[in-house]
């Protein structure tokens, strides 16, 4: 027994060693050799848009505030009682050229004229007593003073008598002109096509001579006052006198009335000696025709209100030979990201020759049909791999 027991031991430690051998062996047999993986490069989505070389006019938007071209204040050259005042001589209401807007008590200057024809009628008789007298007294003279010559401005020849005649007609004839024209001041009419910006009259007032009666602003023309950055100027048309005014750059007046844009055409006619309040911006004038509307009524735009802002966007000159980009496409102030033939990113820096609200004009740094990266990368360097969106070109 203690034979077996000793065998036992030495024989089944081999036994457990051996199983375990061949065990290692079939597991190693079975396990396989790990794949090698590939190497896979990760490319930034990007959306772009090809470049096109360009004319582009360039446009010019700013605020300006409307004024009347024209604005008088009315007022008698003759005084006396108001007994007519037109019905719509108020705030407001329009005139045309030559209406009437009020009328002065006429009595006290028609009895000046028939005073002032009178006294005509007076002189007339006078000066023609004295070339009587002045013919008398020559057939005088040279009766008694024959082959002598006439004196000259001899009282006894009624020389000065006939100079003071005249000039005491010619002085009453003129009284009895100013007697007609005084008479004619007492009806007050508007000057030109008008709209009633106040009015300080009522009928039986007694009215001064030169008092103000009421305020008048011109319908044919209105004007928008518009700061212009200096550095603008060079893309504006500036007419340098009246005659050229029609010369000038085309401009468009437009206003936000309850969600809906309306706009008047307009036309840079001049600009002003003066800069704006803060000293850093010329001001140039832009002239609106019709700005009431009363030419075309059926347009359905509001009268423009004098006084109001407005969005002026001039049409510049031409750019020639440019490439607009969209705004977000300008990096840093001064670059542009292209995606190359290799589908890398290249950074490249642009000059620019005319910055819009919408878009930005390149005039070097670009060519023609290169891709222009429109979306944002985040930690964007040169040369990094690049792959296009789903339909990523625009």
């Amino acid at each position: 027994m203690p034979e077996k027991k000793n065998i036992l031991k030495i024989i089944l430690p081999l036994l457990i060693l051996t199983a375990g051998i061949i065990a290692f062996r079939f597991m190693a047999a079975r396990r396989h050799s790990p794949a090698k993986k590939s190497i896979v490069i990760h490319r930034a989505l990007v959306k772009i848009v090809r470049i096109k070389r360009e004319n582009r006019r360039v446009l010019i938007r700013e605020t300006g505030i409307i004024h009347p071209r024209r604005e008088v204040n009315i007022s008698p050259q003759v005084s006396g009682r108001v007994v007519y005042t037109a019905p719509n001589l108020l705030a407001g209401y329009y005139f045309k050229k030559g209406d009437i807007l009020f009328r002065i008590e006429a009595v006290d200057y028609k009895l000046a004229i028939n005073r002032a024809q009178a006294e005509v009628a007076k002189m007339e008789y006078e000066l023609a007593a004295t070339r009587s007298k002045a013919q008398v007294a020559r057939f005088e003279w040279l009766r008694q003073h024959k082959g002598r010559p006439l004196p000259t401005d001899s009282l006894a020849l009624y020389g000065p008598q006939l100079k003071n005649a005249r000039a005491a007609l010619l002085s009453a004839q003129a009284a009895l002109q100013q007697a007609e024209i005084n008479l004619r001041r007492t009806t007050i009419t508007a000057p030109f096509n008008c709209r009633v910006k106040d009015e300080q009259i009522a009928l039986g007032q007694y009215l001064q001579t030169n008092s103000k009666a009421a305020t008048l602003i011109g319908t044919d023309y209105a004007e928008a006052v518009v700061p212009v950055p200096l550095s603008d100027l060079a893309w504006l048309r500036l007419p340098k006198n009246w005659r050229a005014r029609r010369q000038g750059s085309r401009a468009e007046v437009q206003i936000q009335d309850g969600g809906r844009l309306i706009s008047w055409p307009g036309r840079l006619i001049r600009s002003l000696s003066e800069v704006d309040q803060t000293g850093s911006m010329p001001r140039l004038i832009v002239e609106i025709p019709d700005p009431f509307n009363l030419l075309s009524p059926k347009s359905g735009r509001p009268a423009l209100t004098m006084g109001m802002f407005a969005d002026i966007i001039f049409k510049g000159k031409t750019a020639v030979g440019v490439y607009p980009i969209p705004v977000g496409a300008l990096r840093d102030n001064n670059t542009v990201w292209l995606m190359n033939k290799e589908d890398k990113l290249r950074i490249t820096p642009v000059r620019i020759s005319r910055r819009n609200r919408n878009e930005i004009l390149i005039s070097d740094g670009l060519k023609e049909n290169e891709r222009l990266i429109i979306s944002n990368l985040a930690g964007a360097v040169d040369g990094m791999p690049l792959r296009l969106e789903d339909n990523g070109q625009l």
